[in-house]
C-alpha cells in the first residue's frame, strides 16, 4: 500500500481538521501493554511542532500520526528528541506482533513498505505545486519523512 498524502496527512491547511483522539491513542497503548505485560512508559501527547503522539513500549517508541489514524514503530530512543522540540523519529521499524493491537482499536499500523517509499512514488496528487515545494524545502525525501517529519 502506498499512503496517500493529503494536506491533512502533511499537516498543511488543517483548519476544523479532527486530531487523533490522543485517549483512543492512549487505551489502543494500554490494552497492548496488557497483552504484552510491558508498561506503556512515556506516553506523550503530541507537542508543537511534531506531527505525532508517541509511547514507549518496551524497546520501542510507537508513533501516532496527529490527523490520521496511523501509526509506526521506531527502536525506543532512536534520535528522539524531547516532544515540541522538533522530534526525529529515526528509522522505521517492521511492526513487532504486538502492533496488531492498534490494527484492532483502528489504527493502520504502517512498517517500512510503507513509510519508506519515495516522494517520487507516492500518491501526491491531492497535493499543490506550493505543498509540493513545502516538502522539498524540508529536505523530506519519502513518505515516513512527511508524515512523521522527520
Amino acid at each position: 500500500m502506498v499512503f496517500p498524502l493529503d494536506r491533512v496527512a502533511v499537516g498543511f491547511d488543517v483548519g476544523t481538521v479532527p486530531h487523533t483522539d490522543v485517549r483512543r491513542f492512549t487505551a489502543a497503548c494500554h490494552e497492548v501493554e496488557a497483552a504484552l505485560g510491558e508498561p506503556v512508559e512515556e506516553l506523550t501527547p503530541r507537542r508543537y511542532p511534531d506531527m505525532f503522539h508517541s509511547a514507549t513500549i518496551g524497546t520501542h517508541t510507537v508513533l501516532c500520526h496527529l490527523h490520521r489514524p496511523v501509526v509506526a514503530v521506531v527502536q525506543r530512543g532512536a534520535g528522539l528528541r524531547c516532544p515540541g522540540e522538533g522530534s526525529t523519529p529515526g528509522r522505521f521499524l517492521d511492526p513487532p506482533w504486538w502492533a496488531a493491537g492498534f490494527a484492532t482499536a483502528g489504527f493502520d499500523v504502517l512498517g517500512p513498505d510503507e513509510l519508506d517509499v519515495p516522494l517520487g512514488r507516492a500518491d501526491t496528487t491531492a497535493l499543490t505545486r506550493a505543498d509540493r515545494d513545502r516538502i522539498r524545502w524540508w529536505s523530506a525525501t519519502t513518505v515516513g519523512e512527511v508524515l512523521f517529519d522527520s
